[in-house]
């Protein structure tokens, strides 16, 4: 009970930020500031930042996590993460996000069409 408490509190405070983020406008928020944002909102779901996360083997990185519902949340987070470097014109950054969010996932889920289907069209050579 305690620990689906905690979650359902760190899936809430990630929903805010996601809120904030897709409220600001781009002179409101510079490039770090939105890194620094995101980076706080690793570090509250599964205490580490991005990069830290980057550096980390997926499958590590599910043996941390508590259940679904906090998968589910870091699956989100960096989906939201990519749509934020597609936003501020990184593709890259983007793709990569799209990237990790799949490692996370077993092949049989039902998300992984719509991310390999984000992830060809950020890493596709002739991007519009």
């Amino acid at each position: 009970m305690f620990v689906d408490d905690f979650i359902l509190r760190q899936i809430e405070q990630l929903a805010n930020l996601v809120a904030s983020l897709a409220s600001a406008s781009t002179e409101e928020l510079s490039e770090e500031a939105v890194d620094e944002q995101f980076d706080e909102a690793y570090e509250k779901l599964i205490g580490m930042s991005a990069d830290m996360l980057a550096a980390t083997d997926a499958s590590e990185v599910r043996r941390l996590l508590h259940d679904e519902a906090q998968l589910d949340a870091l699956v989100r987070l960096s989906v939201t993460h990519a749509d934020a470097c597609v936003y501020r014109d990184n593709p890259d950054a983007a793709a990569r996000h799209v990237a990790r969010a799949l490692s996370y996932l077993s092949d049989d889920d039902p998300r992984v069409p719509d991310l390999l289907e984000r992830f060809a069209s950020m890493s596709s050579p002739t991007r519009t």
